[in-house]
């Protein structure tokens, strides 16, 4: 994303919509950042590409299922 980095757009969303599910995935070899920035986000995934089409379905399963934690 030009100009704005994943989790600073998550944190301003998750401001403006509380609740809001969240996603975060990275193409990066270093994937410790992006997977930093998911534990920072109350029930938020991570996936790490590539991933398959079943990950993906696991994945987004589990955060838009996940009881809230506040």
């Amino acid at each position: 994303m030009a100009g704005l980095a994943g989790p600073d757009l998550a944190a301003q969303m998750s401001a403006q919509f509380p609740g809001l599910r969240i996603l975060f995935i990275s193409g990066y070899a270093n994937t410790s950042g992006p997977a930093r920035a998911a534990v920072a986000f109350k029930d938020a995934g991570f996936l790490r590409k590539p991933f398959s089409l079943q990950e993906f379905r696991t994945t987004v399963d589990k955060v838009l299922n996940a009881q809230p934690l506040n």
